[in-house]
Formats: structure tokens, sequence, C-alpha cells
């Protein structure tokens, strides 16, 4: 995948991950200009200058149609809709219902299905280190099914459809939705994903300065199961983090080594603060250390927002009724530290695209806090299970029939979890021992 589960659940995405593998040919070449119009092209600038794209503002659509011949100018269109994103090209030559264009390669991604559209130039940046046309895109044509090192091949015909997504953004000013769609080309989605969600913000007038930004995002399979993932984050970069994040969720999925569904549509809601409301977890405080079975333990939990008072939390985490005597540890903790610890802690290796989703949908956003209880209990990890607490014949057996190779020893398993949602983001995470004591004659 183009991004772990781990980074996911961390929400430490790193934006180059998303991009697609370009040969090294690719890079020798001038850029290609990217038009852009319906949003603005800065979000865009660094990460498709990575891949040998120019973003450039663009005009409104050209009223050009038709098919286009030898000289004519052409686009490949990535995103249309309320916002257009579109490579343009020459063409070098056409034969019947078949067009050559570009001259070289578009990213060299071999077939491809992307929309192919006149466009006509309206301009001519002159420079001698980046020369580039500024041109608008008109209607489609048809469809370009080849991107290889000696350009471009397009078919006359009926354009693909794309895949549908909406971006949703909530400010101070109220909402604002936008409706596009994405080229059907897997290893650009994330990354076209990314930009939309990043602009978007951008669109509403949101800087680059302190903030907070939360995101939800829903897919839904074409069998018509849904994966929904929120997040969210704070800083100077909080913009970029979070529309990384919009694009490895769907980059996760995409690129699945199961076989699975294609993605039918995206939906992306954004909710976005202008202000670091970065909130630490400060201190958890259980009401006692030594606890019987079938206790309900109070803790308090210390919240210190960055420029507000303290704030306290109360939580209620029930002890099990058959816990063991012995250690048991509370551990307090954001939704994404405590998802990352457990993925770790579970150890489950998925064995199905239907074990990945589990996965995915386990993610918590660190606009949560998590209060769990964890015992020192035994048990195995294999291919698609994870089985904790088990009794140490039975982990013997199964380690035994399994093989050891295909087993991974737990040491925890976590017995009781309370989540509480939280308006903003918060970061910490406390793990503090516990005593179970079993209850005396007297006290039942």
């Amino acid at each position: 995948p183009p991004v772990s589960l781990e980074a996911l659940a961390a929400a430490r995405v790193d934006a180059a991950s998303l991009l697609p593998p370009v040969p090294a040919s690719r890079g020798r070449l001038l850029p290609t200009p990217l038009a852009v119009s319906g949003l603005p092209a800065a979000p865009g600038a660094q990460l498709f200058g990575r891949i040998g794209l120019l973003a450039v503002p663009a005009g409104a659509s050209a009223d050009v149609g038709g098919v286009p011949d030898g000289g004519d100018m052409v686009a490949a269109v990535l995103v249309w809709g309320d916002a257009t994103l579109a490579a343009g090209g020459t063409v070098t030559a056409r034969e019947g219902d078949t067009v050559f264009a570009f001259g070289h390669p578009f990213l060299g991604l071999g077939s491809v299905a992307l929309p192919a559209a006149r466009a006509r130039v309206v301009a001519v940046q002159r420079s001698y280190q980046e020369p580039f046309k500024v041109f608008t895109v008109g209607r489609p044509f048809g469809t370009f099914v080849t991107d290889r090192r000696a350009g471009m091949v397009a078919r006359v015909g009926r354009s693909p459809e794309g895949l549908p997504v909406t971006v949703a953004v909530h400010d101070a000013a109220g909402e604002k939705r936008w409706s596009f769609r994405v080229a059907r080309v897997p290893v650009l989605e994330p990354l076209m994903l990314t930009y939309l969600a990043n602009a978007s913000l951008a669109a509403r007038g949101a800087s680059a300065g302190e903030a907070t930004v939360g995101v939800t995002v829903e897919l839904t399979l074409e069998d018509g199961r849904h994966v929904r993932v929120s997040q969210a984050t704070e800083g100077m970069d909080a913009l970029a983090r979070v529309s990384s994040f919009a694009g490895a969720v769907l980059g996760f999925v995409e690129s699945s080594s199961f076989p699975h569904p294609r993605v039918r549509s995206v939906d992306v809601e954004l909710r976005h603060l202008e202000r670091n409301a970065a909130t630490a977890i400060a201190e958890a405080i259980p009401a006692r250390t030594t606890v019987h079975p079938g206790d309900e333990l109070p803790v308090t939990v210390r919240l210190l927002p960055r420029d507000e008072p303290e704030r306290l939390v109360h939580l209620q985490v029930k002890v099990p009724d058959l816990a063991r005597p012995g250690r048991l540890d509370l551990i307090v903790a954001d939704g994404a530290a405590w998802s990352e610890y457990l993925l770790k802690a579970e150890g489950i290796v998925p064995a199905s695209f239907d074990g990945q989703l589990e996965q995915l949908r386990l993610l918590r956003s660190s606009e949560g806090l998590v209060a769990a209880l964890e015992a020192r209990e035994g048990g195995l990890a294999y291919p698609g299970v994870s089985q904790p607490a088990l009794p140490p014949s039975w982990a013997a057996t199964l380690a035994t029939g399994l093989g050891t190779s295909a087993v991974t020893r737990l040491r925890t398993a976590v017995v009781a979890t309370v989540h509480e949602p939280s308006p903003v983001p918060l970061s910490g995470a406390f793990r503090i021992p516990l005593t179970v004591r079993p209850r005396s004659e007297e006290t039942q």
C-alpha cells in the first residue's frame, strides 16, 4: 500500500507516499503544464511538481470541441466537475479514431483511462528554464488509453465516467460543498483527493498558519459496504496533514493486495478552526489503585488546552467480573495514540480484504479520549486472527498446530475499553498499574 495502517492510525502520513511512481526518464523532460480551474492551484504546486507537472491557473472551460488533428492542443483530464485539472499536450498525428499526442510520457503509467478533451492555448509563458502554455480545457472527444515513453494514445468515443468525490468544508463562515469526478486511475486517485481536500480548504480562505482541522472520509464500495474514518490535527501544517490523511485512506483501500470491489464514491467532510486548539492529556487519576472483579472504577482525566483553563473529564471503567488476581494496567490516551498501540498489541496481520476493512474501522480520531484496562495475559495472533488471553495449554496447542513461523505470541489482552468524544484534538498517553484482589467473603 502507499501508506501503512500504522501511519494512518498515528495520523502520520507523508504526502510523498501518495505520489505515483514516475520513470526516471520523466524527470529529464520539461514540466508538463497542468491547468487548474475552479480551485486554487497553489496547494498542488509542490506535490504535482515532484512528478513533473507544473500547476498553472486556467480560465473557464473553452468552447471548443470535435476530434483534434495534428498540431492541435489536447488535454488529459484528471479531475472535472466543480474544478478541472488537466494536463496539456499537442497532437502528433491522427489516424481515424486514434489520436497520438504529447510526444513524450505524461507520467509513464502504461494503460490508463483518462478523459481526452480539446484544449485552447490562451498564452505562452516564455522562459529559458521552464516555458509553458496557459490553456483552457474544452469538450471531451474520447479516452486516453495509453501513457508510454513515446507519448499518449487516445481513442475517439465516449469518455470514462470517473470516481464521484464530494468535499464539504465547515468553518466559521458556514458550509461549502463541492462535487467532482476523478479519473479512475488508482495510482493517481490518492494524490488527486489530497489536492482536492487541501485546495477546498484554501478556497475558503484557510491559510497555512496555526489551525485545527478535522476530517471524516467515507468510502462507499461497489458491493454497498461503507468505510468511515475520522482524524484531526492542529498546527502550522494541519491543512496538509489532514488532506494527506484523506488521500491515504483511499489509497489504502484501492491498493489492497487482496481481491476487492472498486470504490463507488468518496465523501470528505472537513472541519476548520483558525486557531490551534491543541489539548494535552496532563494527568489520569484513578479513584484507587486496588480493585476487585466487577468494580466500577472512576477515573479523572485532567486536560490542558493550549489557551484556555484546564478542564476535567470523568470516566467510569468496569473491571471484568472474571478478572484474575494480579496486575491490571489502566491506559488513558488520545484516540490516535490508542489506535496505534492497539494495532501493535493485537498483532493482527489481515488475511483478506474484509480483515483490512475491519482494521481500518478500528482507527480512532485524536478527537476522542480512550480509557482501557489491559491484563498481563498471553495469547496468540496468526494471519487474520488475534486471540489474546488464551489459557497456556490452548496457546501451546495452537502454536504447535499452526507452526511457529505463522504465530505471534501476545503478552497482554485488552479487557475493557471506554471511549469519550472530544470537541478538539487531544494528545498524550498514560499507563497506571492497578492491582486486582479477589473479594473476601465479608465484602461479598
